[in-house]
């Protein structure tokens, strides 16, 4: 394998990685974000939502980073119509929690959560993946 392969399949490790980590991190405070709508309470709600968007924001400009680092060549994933779907109910979730409308801030968090939950299918598998990979670590080590 030449040095450029061994580099490119580290940095797609790292990549991946840091993308299952962003996106644990989503999840945490997006079950966090419902749990305050959930209770009613508005104001953590906002800083919630507040919190989110920061990850986004600076998600989005390590990805551009990344892109220049690549020389422009940029991964195409399948399926741009559900995140702007899912980019707009944030917007509208975003709305709604600044004039203070709860009801309607809770209304379009569930509709993001089930849009999420038919989005990501696959996600459970990467945990039985990684799970089988430390069993069959932990069988060499001791072999």
């Amino acid at each position: 394998m030449s040095i450029s392969g061994i580099f490119s399949s580290s940095y797609s490790n790292y990549e991946n990685q840091t993308i299952q980590n962003n996106m644990q991190q989503f999840r945490q405070e997006f079950m966090q974000l419902g749990q305050d709508l959930q209770s009613g309470n508005l104001s953590a709600a906002q800083q919630d939502y507040t919190n989110i968007q920061q990850d986004f924001q600076n998600q989005a400009s390590g990805q551009n980073q990344t892109s220049e680092v690549h020389h422009g060549h940029h991964h195409h994933h399948s399926g741009g119509g559900e995140s702007s779907e899912l980019s707009q109910l944030f917007s509208q979730l975003g709305q709604a929690l600044q004039s203070g409308n709860l009801s309607t801030a809770q209304q379009t968090y569930n509709t993001m959560l089930q849009d999420l939950q038919q989005f990501s299918p696959g996600s459970g598998q990467v945990s039985t993946q990684q799970s089988s990979q430390s069993s069959s670590s932990g069988l060499s080590v001791t072999a």
